[in-house]
């Protein structure tokens, strides 16, 4: 069966050699540096943070293949890739895609993906979410037009790229276990989730033992809270990236500094370097994103200070998700972040 090389893997390394960045931004872009965000059309490959928006794919693309860069080693220091690939067409019969090498994590944004699991084929809808372990082997193709995914790949440097992959078995799970080291998925909505400060966080990746150091969550959230203690307060993690891809409604971030609020609709990208202050908020009735990270970040926050839920969203958030200053501090000092 042909194979092809998986997007991100390739366009990793290409993207790392790159010399000088381009930058390329929409002409209403603000120039002061007080008021909101720099909007972009495509990562400005500097340490900053920006807010990309969704602007669709590039013209051309490879095999019916179109890929966009929504964060590249350029502004992580070389850590990590996200990138969102559509499959405007269908790849020929037998060949497939593949994960290789580095870890990575595959979110089904749109459609649905035929995945080839140990001589056995598995169809993995919108909402669903892979994780496939360094040096583990995973095809897949996309079973119709239109198919979205967004794609999360890490660079360790302790990897050694010329060993060969193992075939990856892949096992669905009903919990996110502590530990991963084998390749796994989980469905749609599937997993026990953490609320506080108003915000619901439904990991999908932990690594609090430091395994590949990635964090994946859903967070969402509603404006019919009355409370919004998350506002009022910045937070800043040391040596962590964040980007926010927002799946439905609006989300409003504003970086310290700023004077305006800088907002995100589905489909945009915010993303903020580590060592920068920022808040961020919902701004419409109903709103989901999911949080990308190279380490335990503001989701993790959410989950060490806040309690277990299961189900969907709350109607209502009661005394018991209320601001706690002694459950946010101690998390804040577990995860080595400020907040002020």
């Amino acid at each position: 069966m042909a194979r092809q090389s998986h997007p991100p893997a390739a366009l990793l390394t290409l993207l790392r050699g790159f010399a000088f960045p381009i930058r390329c931004l929409h002409p209403w872009q603000r120039e002061s540096g007080d008021m909101g965000l720099r909007r972009h059309s495509s990562p400005p490959g500097l340490k900053e943070a920006y807010v990309l928006d969704s602007i669709g794919f590039p013209t051309e693309s490879t095999s019916g293949i179109q890929t966009r860069i929504i964060a590249s080693p350029n502004e992580t220091d070389g850590i990590f890739l996200l990138s969102h690939t559509r499959y405007a067409t269908l790849t020929s019969a037998g060949v497939l895609s593949e994960i290789n090498t580095y870890p990575t994590a595959v979110f089904i944004r749109k459609g649905a993906i035929k995945l080839h699991n140990a001589g056995s084929c598995e169809i993995i809808t919108e909402g669903d979410f892979i994780f496939v372990p360094a040096r583990r082997r995973l095809g897949y193709a996309a079973e119709e037009p239109g198919t979205e995914l967004l794609l999360f790949s890490t660079r360790r440097e302790d990897i050694n790229s010329n060993l060969i992959p193992k075939e990856a078995t892949i096992q669905a799970e009903d919990t996110l276990a502590a530990d991963v080291v084998e390749p796994y998925l989980l469905n749609q909505n599937v997993g026990l989730c953490s609320v506080f400060g108003g915000f619901l966080t439904r990991p999908l990746l932990r690594q609090p033992n430091g395994l590949d150091q990635i964090s994946i969550s859903i967070m969402e959230s509603t404006t019919r809270y009355p409370e919004r203690p998350f506002v009022d307060r910045w937070v800043c993690f040391t040596n962590v990236y964040h980007c926010f891809y927002v799946l439905e409604g609006q989300f409003k971030f504003k970086i310290k500094g700023d004077s305006e609020w800088t907002y995100a609709d589905a489909g945009d990208s915010f993303f903020v370097p580590s060592r920068t202050f920022f808040i961020g908020d919902v701004a419409s009735e109903i709103a989901r994103l999911i949080l990308f990270a190279n380490g335990e970040g503001v989701d993790e926050m959410v989950v060490k200070a806040g309690y277990s839920h299961e189900g969907p969203l709350p109607e209502t958030i009661g005394k018991w998700d209320g601001w706690d200053e002694a459950r946010v501090k101690s998390a804040c000092a577990q995860l080595g972040a400020q907040i002020e």
